[in-house]
């Protein structure tokens, strides 16, 4: 995302420093980091928990698509609020350009493979 919106800066389309003053600190534990602090918590217990897959294939754009409307879905209300509203739609459309070309570089896959995309806890609070 960030190559995408600095080439809308570059073209015009939004100014350097609106890219610049953009963060959005997202940070993505492994399910054992995430079983170890609840563990540690003390408060719940984990009756079950599993890793959730995708199936990711060698169609770049369908799979582009897709995880452009996952990050859209995610993140379209923090980009209205920091650009203007009438450039998220070409961004989206960059953005999902953008992951179409460099889809097998962000995502080795072979013809097809199912990719890990986090986990599911299933747990219930201790009376302690």
């Amino acid at each position: 995302m960030g190559d995408v919106l600095v080439e809308m800066a570059n073209k015009g389309f939004i100014g350097h420093e609106l890219v610049d003053s953009f963060n959005i600190p997202i940070y993505t534990p492994a399910s054992k980091e995430v079983i170890e602090l609840i563990e540690k918590n003390g408060k719940f217990e984990i009756e079950k928990s599993e890793l959730m897959y995708r199936l990711i294939n060698t169609k770049r754009q369908a799979d582009a698509q897709k995880t452009c409307m996952y990050v859209r879905a995610l993140l379209e209300g923090a980009f209205k609020e920091h650009f203007e509203e009438g450039i998220v739609d070409e961004l989206f459309i960059q953005y999902e350009k953008h992951l179409a070309e460099h889809f097998t570089t962000l995502f080795p896959v072979s013809d097809q493979t199912y990719k890990d995309f986090g986990g599911l806890f299933v747990m219930k609070r201790t009376l302690d």
